[in-house]
This record gives C-alpha cells, sequence and structure tokens, in this order.
C-alpha cells in the first residue's frame, strides 16, 4: 500500500521546487547549488554593504 500524498503545501516555493524536481526538469543537485550561491552571494552583499557603510561614516581628516 502506498502513503496518501499530502498536497497542502503544493503552492508553495517548495512545493513548485518539488514539482520541478518530480517532472524531471531540474535535479536536486542543481537546485542545491543555485541555492549555495545565492545565499554566498547574499553574505558577500551584506559583508560588502557594511564595509562601505563604515567607510563611509568615518570622519573626514
Amino acid at each position: 500500500m502506498s502513503k496518501p500524498r499530502d498536497d497542502s503545501g503544493l503552492w508553495t516555493i517548495h512545493g513548485f521546487v518539488e514539482l520541478a524536481v518530480r517532472m524531471g526538469l531540474i535535479s536536486g543537485a542543481a537546485f542545491s547549488a543555485a541555492l549555495g550561491q545565492l545565499l554566498l552571494a547574499a553574505a558577500l552583499l551584506a559583508l560588502a554593504a557594511g564595509i562601505f557603510l563604515r567607510f563611509k561614516r568615518r570622519p573626514k581628516k
């Protein structure tokens, strides 16, 4: 016997990704790599913004 499917979260972002992976449009590894790059880009952007604001607030001599 198979488990009944729970479609309650189908229309969330996770649901769309899960549907795309099941249909074979993207692979799980490709999605993981893209998500990792997105998180790395966000971290580097936050670091760069912090450095920029620190130098911007420095008093002029």
